[in-house]
């Protein structure tokens, strides 16, 4: 035997494991694996702190065959593993403190042990935060040159010099008597629906972003001519017929009424017509009805008068003005009434009514009979019974004030009388028919409301406006 076969016996009853090797590796394949550890790294400094990261550095590490490489550890967690000396550290929490510590390893795996720990504390994070600016307390200049022109007897144009501010004028307010009528961004306007013959004393007050106001600038006072007078000397002049009631809202609320009644998403409200967006009546002050939901009602009722002069038999005419900004439509199945006239029984059960109701298709006016449930069956005319729709050929405008006139001649039997105009024009005339229940001796009471009741409406909220509500023993003047 030779002194490989020797050797290789000596091998395998040893255990080891042969591999082939070149001739020219044949002289060292017995030689056993790599077991000594790389020396403890030294020299750890950390440099380029912030907040949130720095650089961490040592002294190159030594080994009897060669550094494969490091591992850094922080708080004794393993953070990242490098082949050189130097390494970033980011995301750091501000203001922490932490123990770096870094061990050397080499190719067959032997790990050094750890290096002395470092511990590094960054730095907290500062934020600076800016001074708030001061807020603006200064008013602007008082408005001044205050000047009217193109004045007519309902019109005229309002212009004044701009002020001044110390950051910009946002607005102008325009008063009468102490009255704001409304803002403008500009410093002329025009303002119409005057009263002829009437005397107002204007004022401007300038304000601006942050809400402070000028004083008021010095006052211009205007008085608008009269109408011309275009009666012939023959005619008589025309005088108002005898008001027993009105309601022009003025109050800023709905107190001149008798009672509001509401059901379902509906409300009526006292609104300036600048709120509102439209054109004012008579005065500031209207009443906004709603329909605010999928179906509800509003009404506004007045008692006293209309009973009375119902129990006496007189005819007396209700009468108003009317302001829809937008046309209401709805389904064949759906309503809107505005206005009724109903009677109770001596029970106090609502009994016949007359209502006007509006097309949903094309927003022309429908008068409707509804005899209820305990009233006698016969009715509106002799012969007649059931509820009855009578309809007209004029539709309501919109986005401009309508005048309302209805003449009722209160009676129980068949000779009482109901008649509308629309802005003086005849648009349902009934005549010899029931106006109300036909009590024994007039017991129970009839009465009148101003309405928002409808169901399926569009658009929703529906809104319209009544001004200047009169109860008269004669027809009101229009226009």
């Amino acid at each position: 035997m030779n002194l490989r076969q020797i050797l290789l016996a000596i091998a395998l009853s040893s255990g080891l494991t042969l591999a082939t090797v070149s001739h020219a590796q044949h002289r060292h394949w017995w030689r056993t694996a790599d077991s000594i550890a790389p020396t403890t790294p030294t020299g750890l400094a950390a440099s380029a702190v912030t907040s949130t990261s720095l650089t961490l550095s040592w002294s190159p590490a030594t080994d009897n065959v060669g550094v494969t490489g490091y591992r850094v550890y922080v708080n004794g967690t393993l953070l990242l593993s490098s082949s050189s000396t130097s390494v970033q550290v980011t995301e750091l929490l501000a203001g922490g403190t932490r123990s770096f510590t870094v061990a050397a390893f080499d190719a067959a795996g032997n790990v050094s042990a750890p290096s002395a720990p470092l511990s590094v504390t960054t730095p907290a994070l500062t934020t600076t935060t800016p001074a708030p600016a001061p807020a603006d307390s200064i008013a602007p200049a008082t408005p001044s040159g205050l000047a009217a022109s193109a004045v007519t007897s309902t019109s005229l144009t309002l212009s004044w010099r701009p002020a001044t501010d110390n950051v910009g004028v946002t607005g102008y307010r325009v008063y009468c008597n102490g009255t704001l009528l409304f803002p403008s961004t500009s410093t002329s306007v025009d303002i119409t629906d005057l009263l002829a013959g009437r005397t107002c004393a204007f004022t401007i007050a300038a304000f601006d972003a942050a809400g402070n106001v000028s004083a008021l600038s010095a006052p211009l006072s205007v008085t608008t001519p009269p109408l011309a007078d275009t009666t012939a000397p023959t005619t008589p002049p025309v005088s108002l017929p005898q008001i027993q009631w009105s309601a022009g809202m003025e109050t800023g609320d709905l107190s001149e009424w008798s009672e509001k009644v509401n059901s379902g998403s509906a409300d009526s409200v006292a609104v300036t017509a600048l709120v509102a967006g439209i054109p004012p009546k008579t005065g500031n002050w209207v009443m906004r009805q709603s329909v605010t939901g999928s179906s509800g009602g509003t009404r506004m009722h007045r008692y006293p008068e209309v009973d009375a002069l119902s129990r006496a038999g007189t005819t007396f005419y209700w009468s108003w003005w009317d302001y829809y900004p937008t046309k209401i439509s709805f389904g064949s199945s759906d309503m809107f009434m505005p206005w009724q006239l109903a009677s109770n029984d001596a029970s106090g059960v609502g009994q016949p009514l007359w209502g006007l109701y509006f097309n949903g298709s094309n927003s022309t006016l429908i008068l409707g009979w509804n005899p209820a449930g305990g009233a006698p069956a016969e009715g509106p005319h002799a012969g007649e019974s059931g509820k009855k729709a009578y309809t007209s050929v004029v539709p309501v405008p919109v986005a401009q004030w309508v005048f309302f006139e209805v003449m009722i001649k209160p009676a129980g039997d068949f000779t009482g009388a109901i008649k509308i105009w629309m802005n003086g024009q005849v648009i349902f005339d009934q005549s010899l028919v029931k106006t109300r229940f036909p009590y024994v001796s007039l017991g129970g009471f009839m009465y009148a409301t101003q309405n928002a009741y409808g169901s399926g409406l569009t658009p929703i909220p529906a809104h319209h406006y009544v001004d200047d509500v009169t109860i008269s023993l004669g027809r009101m003047p229009y226009p």
